[in-house]
């Protein structure tokens, strides 16, 4: 289990743009924005043919993001209009490792494996892969690690090395999930209609509100809003009771909330809806404080060991931040 730890804490995801295929000349693809200098830096590009003989180009990006998990990975991708990496041809992966291999960056690591778009249906199988995107199986022979595949639980794949002098290969990781459910909460609107909701908080990424967005966008969930002030209290304990939250100790986590008129207790508006809070916020004592006069996003939790879980004003582009999506199981109008 050591050794599985290790390997995730160092996971670096590996994206590439849209494949270009059936067209008579190859249209160039604008590298991804860059918010707040922690997206993806390019590390190559590839052009070949399909195994139908189609003529397509691929460019490679390395996410500055270290440790997403795979799920988290494919989210993290799809926020930047890319895809996880997948390689159509045996001649495109032998390209991609030694690109990998050259890049100067990763070049200077240790054990590396990092996160491509391969799931396996069957433990320790050498052949039965696919590519989640396409749902094509790996047409190729994998030019494995040595030893690799080897164990029945890890359904993901990873190309890597195991230390500074090896040649790249596949290799297979365990899965883990992307969010953990913290609680459901069952209530009513203030027009009357009895609605359900489910709260999930990612345990191993931190970003920013934009991208946290877009992250509960891409896994079909919302970033997290509450209806009432009844709502907000039974949210507040759902997550600050929590033992995963517990374990975190002082934390601040975002919510969709955002303001335009900076230290006001009352003007707060749900981005998703556009609808303004209708109810009075259960401020952390103090806040909200617009520290360093950029604080217009709000967030819950607390910053002193002796408070209760209350709501903060947060900068909306801080990069290191938890935050929690919510999926609306129904509403009963």
């Amino acid at each position: 289990m050591e050794k599985i730890i290790f390997i995730i804490l160092i996971l670096i995801i590996l994206a590439d743009c849209k494949t270009l295929t059936a067209r008579t000349a190859i249209e160039p693809i604008a590298d991804p924005i860059v918010v707040d200098d922690v997206a993806f830096f390019k590390i190559g590009t590839y052009r070949g043919f399909t195994d139908e003989g189609s003529e397509y180009q691929k460019s490679y990006f390395l996410s500055r993001y270290s440790t997403a998990f795979w799920a988290e990975s494919k989210a993290i991708c799809k926020a930047f209009d890319l895809e996880l990496a997948s390689m159509e041809t045996l001649a495109e992966a032998r390209a991609l490792f030694t690109m990998c291999e050259n890049h100067s960056f990763l070049r200077t690591l240790g054990s590396t494996w990092i996160w491509v778009d391969a799931i396996a249906l069957t433990g320790k199988s050498t052949s039965d892969w696919y590519w989640t995107k396409s749902g094509k199986k790996i047409s190729y022979p994998i030019p494995w690690y040595p030893g690799g595949p080897d164990t029945a639980d890890q359904f993901c794949m990873v190309i890597g090395k195991v230390n500074i002098n090896a040649k790249f290969a596949f290799n297979d990781v365990t899965n883990y999930p992307a969010f953990i459910k913290l609680g459901t909460f069952r209530g009513l609107t203030d027009n009357g209609s009895e609605y359900q909701k489910s709260y999930y908080f990612p345990i191993h990424f931190r970003t920013n509100w934009g991208i946290a967005k877009s992250l509960c966008s891409s896994f079909g969930l919302e970033l997290a809003t509450m209806e009432t002030r009844a709502e907000a209290d039974s949210f507040l304990d759902i997550v600050e009771f929590h033992q995963t939250i517990r374990s975190l100790g002082l934390i601040w986590i975002l919510i969709d909330g955002i303001t335009s008129v900076p230290r006001s207790t009352t003007e707060w508006f749900w981005k998703k809806s556009g609808n303004k809070i209708s109810f009075m916020l259960p401020w952390n004592p103090g806040q909200p404080d617009f520290y360093n006069n950029r604080e217009l996003c709000l967030t819950v939790g607390k910053g002193n060991p002796s408070h209760r879980f209350g709501f903060n004003d947060w900068p909306c582009w801080d990069t290191a931040t938890p935050f929690i999506c919510q999926k609306i199981d129904f509403v009963m109008h």
